[in-house]
């Protein structure tokens, strides 16, 4: 790997035209070794190692076999502090880079255990400190999910991986989190549609007041035995009401009262008439989704 010129290298006045150019040459290339300088370059494992020679490397396994371990990075082309980042050529071929597996140029992971690039998503970032490689960090850039798994989409067709679900959610638009148990649907009403209420009049049926509706009460009627037009026959009945007939109270002295007692309603049907109208229709804002279930 390039090294920058030193400092006031390129300000002495003592350089000569070449000299300069090659210091810019050294700048420039050095420039290019850095993240984002200069494209991936594939990386083939032989016996265990790979010689980086740029900041990207895809790596690869020996004679392409399914799986292969990377024990050791070469120094070679990498000063102290450089960094470099790695991830696999092809899936299908895991490259297993080895933690402290001794020896110059070993690499040491944070977990203490061996990584898998097994995919092309996943990248290794490492550190050179000394003779040894230190992980810096292991990116997915794409998350994974689970075959089956369900999630909603904003937009009119799945997602690559995924495929949209066709049935079994119709017209759903509520969700409702379930705190326990097995999760479920309902109603019955497409909530596409405009909350329609129909203007109508509210009847109520007519309802007879019976006796035993009305509160207790006393109706008191003192008619004389001299009244014209009551019989005074002793002993006999000298008036109806509501067809009681009455006799003659002799028990009181003088003009003879009778007094008698009765309740009673009128039997008439009370009407209860009730009419409104109904408010302005309604449709409500919603924002359509679909279902997508996971490759």
């Amino acid at each position: 790997m390039t090294d920058l010129p030193a400092s006031g290298y390129m300000e002495n006045a003592a350089r000569t035209e070449a000299e300069m150019k090659q210091a810019f040459e050294d700048v420039r290339d050095f420039i290019e070794e850095q993240p984002g300088g200069e494209a991936e370059a594939e990386l083939t494992i032989s016996s265990g190692s790979v010689t980086p020679t740029a900041f990207a490397h895809t790596v690869d396994t020996e004679g392409d076999a399914g799986t292969d371990d990377l024990a050791n990075i070469a120094l070679t082309n990498h000063p102290d502090g450089r960094l470099l980042l790695l991830r696999a050529e092809n899936a299908s071929r895991v490259v297993t880079v080895k933690h402290a597996a001794g020896g110059d140029g070993q690499v040491y992971l944070a977990s203490d255990a061996d990584v898998d690039l097994d995919s092309v998503d996943k990248f290794l970032m490492l550190i050179r400190n000394g003779s040894a490689w230190y992980e810096v960090s292991l990116l997915q850039t794409v998350e994974n999910f689970d075959s089956g798994t369900l999630m909603l989409f904003v937009q009119n067709a799945a997602a690559t991986g995924w495929t949209r679900k066709t049935s079994g959610y119709t017209d759903t638009a509520m969700l409702c989190v379930a705190l326990s148990g097995d999760i479920a649907a309902g109603g019955s009403v497409n909530p596409q549609s405009a909350h329609d209420h129909a203007v109508g009049t509210i009847d109520a049926s007519d309802h007879t007041i019976a006796q035993a509706n009305l509160p207790d009460c006393t109706f008191k009627i003192k008619v004389s035995n001299d009244d014209a037009g009551v019989s005074q026959t002793n002993g006999a009945g000298y008036l109806q009401a509501n067809g009681a007939l009455l006799g003659r109270d002799t028990s009181v002295g003088g003009s003879h009262l009778a007094e008698v007692v009765e309740s009673g309603g009128s039997g008439t049907a009370l009407a209860h008439s009730m009419s409104g109208s109904s408010a302005d229709n309604t449709a409500p804002y919603y924002q359509e989704t679909i279902i997508c279930e996971k490759d």
